[in-house]
């Protein structure tokens, strides 16, 4: 979700974050329940350190209450909200020191730093996993949208104004999402373009030799 053109992250804020974190974590620190940014993959490398992870899978989300998230599934949740909560089926695995975790796109995990821990981090997403963010967005406008209905007859720009919460809420909207999708596409097709020229070019070279 970067490029390395600094002439094109000049007033761009999705191009100039390249989603690369690196975190610090004492020992007993922890992340709470939560899903990547933008629904992406992403992998965790640790440098040092012992985490323990907590996943669910994709198929399972329905069973929490997604408007209202749980925060630590380790507290004593409300049967009443989550009614769902004790039918979920939780993968565990502990990651050491020198270790990658991958987590593909919509997988819900929280993590606890069983030592202190530094690990580093990158947030990705590419053509396998795009309909992830396209549903995030799409969700996350229907609701954007719901929340300032009543204003709608008074807006003058109602719709402007449901992209501006979407993209403060998501961070980023239908156009940026539109900006994101053409200059990558058109990127991969200069590439491409560069790489047929290159084979013509091999081709060309070993007729001559023949």
């Amino acid at each position: 979700m970067h490029d390395d053109l600094d002439t094109d992250q000049v007033n761009n804020d999705i191009s100039c974050s390249d989603y690369r974190f690196v975190y610090m974590g004492a020992k007993g620190s922890w992340t709470p329940l939560h899903a990547d940014v933008f629904r992406s993959y992403s992998w965790s490398a640790n440098v040092c350190g012992k985490k323990k992870w907590l996943f669910l899978p994709p198929q399972q989300v329905n069973l929490l209450n997604m408007k209202n998230t749980v925060y630590d599934i380790f507290d004593d949740i409300s049967e009443t909200k989550f009614p769902g909560f004790r039918k979920a089926i939780w993968l565990e695995c502990t990651q050491d020191r020198n270790e990658i975790i991958f987590v593909p796109s919509g997988w819900y995990h929280q993590v606890h730093n069983l030592e202190d821990t530094i690990s580093i981090n990158h947030n990705w997403f590419n053509g396998y996993n795009l309909s992830w963010v396209w549903d995030l967005l799409l969700r996350d406008y229907k609701e954007a949208k719901e929340y300032i209905e009543d204003i709608k007859d008074i807006c003058d720009d109602f719709e402007g104004l449901c992209q501006r919460n979407l993209a403060a809420n998501t961070g980023m909207n239908f156009n940026d999402f539109f900006i994101f999708i053409s200059h990558f596409s058109l990127a991969n097709v200069v590439e491409l373009y560069y790489l047929r020229g290159e084979s013509t070019l091999k081709i060309q070279s070993a007729s001559a030799l023949l």
